[in-house]
């Protein structure tokens, strides 16, 4: 997996071109120079969010690997258990007469229950009957790709903008019933059966970077689809990623 600080410096590297070495050589109008900063700035860029992804699955591959406990630990050491010894009914008699000789008078008038009774569905109560919900997924307030990045502007520092993308948006899941976009490149397969694809959200040019283990290999630029999904990344040049998505629309049937 990529480490936290070479993504550190590759957030660090394109806010730098992007923000201020790109202007510095425009302001010298050595346009040459220019545009060899913004394409090492949107590589540098394209490769970070890359990665981000590719970790993203490499955790999803090691998580059911470590959290699956194998046969050998569910099967329960039957064999080293001690025998039950049930004593007879006339012995359970005797010893149930000779506690209530010892006791005194007030004892004795309390029934005696060597066994609890067993419960039943009536008499359980509505919590023990039920069980316990679900626990909710934190989502996010924003109804629209567009309104995430409207909230982020005006932060010019790399590691800020980072840090409040990580602390607002990061792991969190959209709204229903989703953004609108249409597809803006042709789908991809990964690797663990996932399949990648980037939309251009309607209304606006936020660029989505999606993955899911839908089959959408029917879909085509231009076609009109329903995105919603777990926030992964959100980049400064309005792009944002999400992972575990569900994509709806004419071409991709519904999982």
């Amino acid at each position: 997996m990529t480490p936290d600080w070479l993504f550190q410096v590759m957030w660090f590297g394109a806010g730098v071109g992007g923000t201020g070495a790109i202007w510095y050589f425009l302001s010298e109008r050595n346009s040459h120079a220019a545009l060899w900063t913004g394409f090492a700035t949107a590589v540098v860029f394209l490769l970070a969010i890359t990665l981000h992804i590719r970790n993203d699955l490499l955790r999803k591959e090691r998580q059911p690997a470590t959290s699956t406990p194998g046969p050998a630990s569910q099967r329960p050491a039957l064999e080293n258990l001690p025998a039950a010894v049930t004593p007879s009914a006339p012995q359970r008699q005797e010893e149930l007469k000779t506690d209530s000789q010892e006791r005194s008078p007030a004892e004795n008038e309390t029934p005696i229950m060597p066994y609890p009774p067993a419960s039943t569905p009536q008499d359980m109560t509505a919590e023990q009957i039920l069980p316990d919900p679900a626990p909710e997924r934190p989502t996010i307030r924003e109804k629209s790709a567009a309104e995430i990045l409207v909230n982020l502007e005006g932060i010019k520092l790399p590691y800020q903008f980072h840090g409040k993308v990580k602390e607002l948006y990061l792991g969190r899941w959209t709204r229903e019933p989703g953004w609108q976009a249409k597809v803006h490149d042709l789908p991809g397969k990964l690797s663990a059966g996932y399949w990648h694809c980037s939309f251009k959200e309607v209304g606006s040019d936020t660029i989505i970077l999606a993955s899911t283990l839908q089959d959408i290999s029917m879909l085509r630029r231009g076609d009109s689809v329903t995105i919603s999904g777990k926030i992964s990344s959100v980049g400064p040049l309005e792009i944002i990623g999400l992972e575990d998505a569900t994509i709806r629309g004419d071409k991709v049937p519904f999982p």
